[in-house]
């Protein structure tokens, strides 16, 4: 789990003897305070989390695992039969501010088809979290964790089968809602043309819609309701475009962020470019929270494309096919398309625009 305040830091000294002109280096492990858990005499009071609400306008929730509603004393029939009903779809999660799609990663630790008697407790997921609506939530929140020195961990839509985005026993700053979608004329040393700046919420269903009616295109992943600008561009972002336009992070200007100090700060390769150049890739929730981002966008155009499926009706010739579609892919490569393709013992299909 990545945290963006870290509770280690390695310190290297040296030891010069008076007597001997050699150094002699000795390594030293220095433990600063650990992040304070529940539990802990010093974890924040009941008030300081109300004062926090206030800070906030009153965008800080507690952290409730979706199963809850099945176990008692909070038992609900129907809530328990919507929440069991919803388990393996994707909005439930993306609406939730600390639950993510990963029941594994989350330790399992309050699963909705136990017995209604069966332990259930937060696991994983954020203790509290607040819905962050401006750079000023996130300042707000930053600056809490600091001073009660707690976990800090940021949560867009939650597709994240890893469980980076959860965060055992820290605020979540849950960034979804933040969904502004700006198109305009964009200038600098590096690109001037056609851009989008885009809330740190926007989920990609939401942006190709938007970029259509501008008769343009822009990069985002496949899936339609994954996050654009949180994790997913700073993981690179692979998506049905990269073969003409390259990956996500290959088309963004810049990026409006809070620090780990609680700076609000943009980052473009001409200010801050060593914090753009590690957001482009280096991981999500690592280096900054990114309010918004800012990324190239191209004129559309019209896409062809076609899919094939067959069926293993023998050995050599199922296998043969499967060849047969790998050599052409060289192929597709050259003319910058994109490709899926799925197999298994008894049937194969592909698919390419």
């Amino acid at each position: 789990m990545v945290h963006l305040l870290f509770a280690v830091s390695f310190a290297v000294s040296i030891w010069v003897e008076t007597s001997n002109a050699s150094a002699v280096p000795s390594n030293h492990f220095t433990v600063l305070a650990c992040h304070r858990l529940p539990g802990d005499h010093d974890w924040p009071s009941h008030a300081e989390w109300t004062r926090l609400n206030a800070t906030v306008g009153g965008r800080l929730t507690a952290g409730v695992p979706l199963g809850q509603v099945c176990q008692t004393p909070d038992y609900d029939t129907d809530a328990c039969d919507q929440v069991q009903e919803q388990w393996t779809q994707v909005p439930i999660y993306f609406q939730n501010p600390v639950n993510v799609m990963s029941p594994y990663r989350q330790n399992n630790s309050c699963n909705p088809f136990s017995l209604p008697n069966s332990t259930c407790i937060l696991g994983n997921i954020a203790s509290y979290a607040i819905n962050i609506t401006g750079a000023a939530d996130a300042i707000a929140g930053v600056k809490f964790a600091m001073k009660k020195n707690i976990r800090l961990s940021v949560k867009n839509t939650g597709h994240d089968y890893i469980g980076l985005s959860a965060g055992r026993s820290s605020l979540g700053l849950w960034t979804h809602n933040l969904k502004s979608i700006s198109f305009f004329n964009y200038s600098s040393s590096v690109y001037t043309g056609p851009a989008v700046r885009l809330g740190a919420g926007v989920q990609a269903i939401e942006l190709y819609g938007s970029a259509t009616e501008k008769n343009l295109r822009v990069t985002a992943g496949y899936c339609p309701t994954g996050g654009v600008v949180g994790g997913y561009v700073q993981t690179a972002g692979r998506g049905p475009l990269e073969g003409q336009y390259g990956l996500a992070a290959d088309n963004t200007l810049e990026f409006e962020v809070v620090t780990t100090k609680g700076e609000h700060l943009v980052a473009n390769p001409e200010q801050n470019s060593n914090l753009f150049w590690a957001l482009n890739g280096g991981g999500g929730g690592t280096y900054a929270i990114v309010i918004s981002q800012t990324t190239r966008a191209h004129a559309d155009r019209p896409v062809a494309g076609g899919s094939l499926t067959f069926n293993k009706t023998d050995d050599d010739t199922f296998y043969s096919a499967i060849e047969a579609w790998q050599k052409h892919l060289l192929v597709f490569d050259d003319i910058a398309g994109w490709n899926c393709e799925r197999a298994s013992t008894t049937t194969a299909s592909a698919s390419t625009r």
